[in-house]
């Protein structure tokens, strides 16, 4: 039976669990920002039918692991904040919180410009006491998770409002080769307070980075004694540990530990499962080899593991549920991805809400990378996992939609979002519906790109910009390398690219300690380091030709964050894509 009230008491909690209803389980897969903002999607829809405050556990990987700690942290806090706050209105908030914190580009801050951002960690990074994997962890922990925060501050599952599902953030051990999750320990008891590592202690943000460490793009994080990296190595749906939680999968083959499982009862026994699986991973496509160089031939190959071992863990999902191999009835689950299309489901004998055909393709193949997604980007696949949620959960999970949600869903007035209208041909409005898809469609296709996106999107507004930053790096670049400005003769300051030269020669005799020491004649390098003539020794010219092109490299390096900075602070991006709309809905 659904529940009643809009948010359950301590005391209707309890009644609850002695009923007949539903355990819910929701898996949030990997797939970077993109599978975020598509597990939002899924997650307002879950919020709009009363079904997240009953999610009893929360699987993540990777992406899945960002916003489903994000979310389930922020949510407990915004309620313990303001006890009259609709859970719906507190999800619109933290979608509209993510969204800004994801606008600051994580990627570029601590990949491509960490120097600017993270000084220090660039110096222990030179050292190799640090890498790219910390550097990423510093990241969420500044901008999603405080520093303080700990798995022990993980919502906790007990008969309270402000409580929340148990959250099991998955990773892979380098260790072992197997599949680790990590959760709030209910009670670490003695031997973990006396040992060096309470597991409620790690740091929350360090755990999240580790589950997202995808291989070949980050090292992975050493946790206690183990090496960890993305979860999705071995199952990037999450599936396996909510198998292990509701002790659906063998007793030999649970790898989830004791103190994370939900012991079940009699009374459990007789309760009915449902899971809710939103898969925003890639889709394996067949595609034409034209040449099988190692690189491609390696890269391929990990997509067909990835691609079988997917299809392996949606195997024991449809296992589970056929009745023919298990004896239990009441079992059903909702499983949505973001290749699948809408057109010609109906219900009630009308088309149910859907991303139209044209943009599905493109919304599918949007990265999988951790840098800033655009307005469209993020409401294309919010809206795209919204819709599909919602029409699995009213096919094959209805019973547990409270129907006491159906008052929230008409209030909501920033639902749904902008580019909605203007895809709706109804009303005379065929011809704008038919301009946007377009316009929409080729601004989706570009998506899948990592580098200028925007100057592809809007060549006319960013190419010019673009243009004059790259005047800015020949100018700085000539100013280095010859210590005066392009056409004019009058020196300026010392040449960087002899100072850098200079600098060179003397690491390399430092290097030599033959040399310093005498031992072995070696007066044939002071010759070669030397400038003799125009020419130069048989090093000297190798030399100098290494620190202009160095030069010329961090001059443009330079510039390049200065254009992404300057972008970022007119919010040029936003703007265009705000005037893109607004023309679009001028069209009759």
């Amino acid at each position: 039976m659904p529940n009643e009230n809009l948010i359950p008491s301590a005391e209707s909690e309890t009644e609850k669990s002695s009923s007949n209803e539903p355990r819910i389980g929701l898996c949030l897969s990997g797939g970077g920002f993109r599978a975020s903002f598509f597990h939002l999607g899924t997650i307002r829809y879950l919020e709009e039918a009363g079904i997240m405050e009953n999610v009893e556990v929360v699987s993540t990987v990777s992406g899945g692991s960002i916003i489903g700690a994000y979310y389930l942290v922020e949510m407990e806090r915004k309620l313990r904040a303001q006890s009259n706050l609709d859970r719906l209105t507190a999800c619109d908030q933290i979608i509209q919180k993510f969204s800004s914190v994801v606008s600051k580009n994580l990627r570029m801050r601590g990949l491509v410009f960490f120097p600017f951002f993270h000084p220090l960690l660039m110096a222990l990074k030179m050292l190799r006491l640090r890498h790219f994997g910390d550097t990423m962890a510093k990241e969420f922990e500044t901008h999603f998770f405080s520093p303080n925060l700990r798995l022990g501050d993980l919502p906790v599952q007990s008969p309270s409002r402000h409580s929340g599902p148990r959250i099991l953030i998955n990773t892979t051990s380098l260790v072992s080769g197997l599949r680790v999750a990590f959760s709030r320990e209910s009670d670490t008891g003695l031997k973990a307070q006396i040992a060096k590592l309470d597991p409620n202690e790690i740091p929350l943000a360090r755990v999240v980075g580790a589950s997202a460490a995808v291989p070949g793009l980050f090292k992975p994080l050493q946790i206690g004694k183990d090496i960890l990296a993305d979860g999705g190595i071995v199952d990037n749906q999450g599936l396996e540990s909510l198998f292990d939680y509701f002790d659906i999968s063998d007793a030999q083959m649970n790898l989830l530990p004791q103190a994370f499982r939900q012991p079940s009862t009699d009374e459990d026994s007789t309760r009915p499962t449902s899971l809710i699986v939103s898969d925003a991973a890639g889709q394996f496509s067949v595609q034409a080899v034209k040449k099988a160089t190692r690189l491609g031939s390696a890269a391929r190959s990990m997509e067909i593991l990835q691609a079988a071992n997917r299809r392996k863990i949606l195997k024991l999902l449809l296992e589970w549920h056929c009745p023919k191999k298990c004896p239990k009835k009441d079992k059903t689950f909702a499983f949505t991805h973001l290749a699948q299309n809408l057109k010609g489901k109906v219900s009630d004998g009308a088309s149910v809400e859907r991303l139209p055909s044209e943009l599905i393709t493109s919304t599918a193949r949007i990265r999988t990378d951790l840098d800033e997604f655009s307005l469209i980007e993020r409401e294309v696949l919010i809206y795209h996992g919204y819709t599909l949620m919602k029409y699995r959960v009213g096919e094959h999970c209805a019973e547990l939609i409270n129907t006491a949600s159906e008052s929230k869903i008409e209030s909501n007035k920033k639902w749904p979002p902008r580019f909605v209208a203007l895809l709706d041909p109804s009303g005379g409005n065929s011809r704008r519906a038919a301009e946007s898809r377009k316009r929409l469609q080729k601004f989706l296709n570009v998506s899948d790109s990592k580098w200028f996106r925007d100057v592809r999107r809007f060549p006319w507004s960013f190419g010019g910009i673009l243009s004059a930053f790259g005047a800015l790096g020949w100018i700085l670049s000539h100013l280095l390398l010859s210590g005066t400005l392009p056409l004019i003769e009058v020196p300026i300051c010392v040449p960087a690219k002899d100072w850098l030269r200079d600098l060179i020669v003397e690491a390399i005799e430092c290097l030599i300690p033959a040399y310093n020491l005498g031992v072995i004649d070696l007066a044939f390098l002071e010759k070669a380091f030397s400038k003799e003539g125009c020419c130069g020794g048989e090093f000297f010219g190798a030399i100098e030709l290494v620190a202009a092109i160095m030069c010329v490299v961090f001059s443009f390096y330079v510039v390049l964050f200065l254009y992404w900075m300057v972008k970022k602070w007119l919010q040029l991006p936003e703007w265009r894509e705000g005037k893109m709309l607004s023309s679009l809905e001028t069209i009759k």
